[in-house]
């Protein structure tokens, strides 16, 4: 099963992926899976999120994936900490291997 389907990649019923983005500098939103994922970082403070930066035509985006299972939340932080530098499509492939 894909990263984009699992059952787990949500939150309260709604579908964490693909990530809502938001321009740093322009506060321009980026649909879709657009973008390379640039860096990673666990929200020290919530266990059940996961902020990323991504980059997109020269642009730098911030987007945040929210989830209910804190345990599935860092299995996926590993997952993405691993697949930096590949396209958001790329990783939304990601054949996943993690129980729902």
């Amino acid at each position: 099963m894909t990263l984009r389907e699992h059952p787990l990649m949500s939150f309260r019923g709604l579908r964490s992926w693909p990530p809502a983005l938001l321009g740093i500098d322009t506060n321009e939103r980026l649909a879709g899976e657009n973008g390379v994922l640039a860096h990673v970082l666990p929200d020290n403070r919530d266990k059940e999120r996961i902020f990323l930066l991504v980059e997109h035509d020269k642009r730098s985006y911030v987007g945040l994936l929210k989830f209910d299972d804190p345990h599935f939340c860092h299995r996926i932080y590993e997952i993405l900490k691993k697949n930096t530098n590949r396209s958001l499509r790329e990783v939304g492939d990601l054949d996943l291997l993690i129980p729902g």
